[in-house]
C-alpha cells in the first residue's frame, strides 16, 4: 500500500520513411542561381563588413533589414535581406571611400535590374531599399561615370 502501481514500459522503434515530395521549381531555381552565381568567386578574397541601416521618423521597418557588403580590388557587392513578414524600407550606408565623386551602376544580380546612383549619396546618406516580406537584393556596383565636381560634367569611365 502506498506505492505507485508499476506499468510496463514499451519502447517503440520508429523507422524514418521519406515521402516523395513534389519539387518546387521556384525554390530549386533560386538555389541553383545562388550556388552558381559568378559573384561568389570574388567573395573569397575580399573584405566584408556589416552596413549601417537607417530609416525615417515613425517608420521602424528598417530594423528588419540586415545588410553586409564585400569589396575586393575590382568588385563591390552588397546583400540586403528583409527578415520579416512585412515590407521594409530603409537606407543602407555603404562604407567604401571610393564611392565619393563617382556615379555608380548598381545591378541586382538576381532580378537583372540596373540603376545608376550617386556615390556620394550611397556613402553619406545611404542607398534606398524597399523590400517585400522575406525579400532580398544581391547587388554589384561598378563605376559608371567619373564626375568632375568642379565643372559639373560627367565623363564615361574606361
Amino acid at each position: 500500500m502506498g506505492s505507485w502501481p508499476q506499468y510496463p514500459v514499451i519502447y517503440e522503434i520508429n523507422t524514418w520513411v521519406w515521402l516523395d515530395e513534389p519539387v518546387d521549381t521556384n525554390v530549386q531555381a533560386f538555389y541553383h542561381a545562388l550556388l552558381n552565381a559568378e559573384f561568389l568567386e570574388g567573395l573569397r578574397n575580399s573584405d566584408w563588413q556589416l552596413c549601417v541601416r537607417t530609416g525615417w521618423l515613425g517608420d521602424a521597418t528598417y530594423r528588419s533589414l540586415v545588410a553586409w557588403c564585400w569589396r575586393s580590388a575590382r568588385e563591390h557587392h552588397l546583400i540586403v535581406v528583409n527578415l520579416s513578414d512585412s515590407a521594409a524600407q530603409g537606407l543602407v550606408r555603404l562604407p567604401w571611400d571610393e564611392l565619393t565623386g563617382e556615379r555608380w551602376q548598381v545591378t541586382d544580380l538576381f532580378a537583372g535590374y540596373t540603376y545608376k546612383r550617386s556615390g556620394d549619396e550611397m556613402y553619406y546618406r545611404g542607398l534606398y531599399v524597399d523590400l517585400p516580406p522575406w525579400g532580398f537584393h544581391i547587388l554589384a556596383a561598378t563605376v559608371a561615370e567619373r564626375v568632375l565636381m568642379t565643372t559639373g560634367w560627367a565623363q564615361e569611365s574606361t
